[in-house]
């Protein structure tokens, strides 16, 4: 199994699902806990309701304020990053500080910041870590044909 860790349990993270749909998956969280492949071994999110929603909806998976919670032994394969834009680059710094996945998943638009993006990018590459920006959805075909 890839163990994943979600850091910003908000819309895209965890909240885009509704409970009364259980076989539609619109977050990282439920796409993870729906595959075969994947196990949710983390959940970090600084917002108190989502990280209470977060520990009723996974039970036994470790969820925590920050990256610093943490324990130091701590292994996951890949990182998710739903964090809004603007702390992409904290986010990845301070994940990248305790703990190396082997990739990150990053939510569009990787920075606000050019200079933040290039030192994203270098921090990946420094750390030999595959860096993968989840694509724009409304430049989804399906997308397109249901606005119109």
């Amino acid at each position: 199994m890839i163990k994943c860790l979600v850091i910003g349990l908000g819309r895209i993270g965890m909240l885009y699902d509704n409970p009364k749909y259980p076989n539609q998956i619109w977050s990282h969280t439920k796409a993870i806990k729906k595959s075969k492949h994947f196990t949710l071994n983390c959940g970090i999110d600084k917002n108190s309701k989502n990280l209470s929603i977060f520990k009723k909806r996974f039970k036994k998976t470790l969820a925590v304020k920050s990256i610093s919670e943490v324990p130091n032994d701590f292994k996951t394969d890949i990182g998710i990053i739903s964090t809004p834009a603007k702390d992409h680059y904290n986010s990845i710094n301070k994940l990248l500080k305790k703990i190396k996945p082997s990739m990150i998943i990053c939510e569009k638009p990787i920075e606000f910041n050019i200079k933040n993006s290039i030192k994203i990018l270098d921090l990946c590459k420094k750390n030999k870590i595959k860096l993968v920006v989840n694509y724009i959805r409304r430049c989804d075909p399906s997308a397109s044909t249901i606005k119109k």
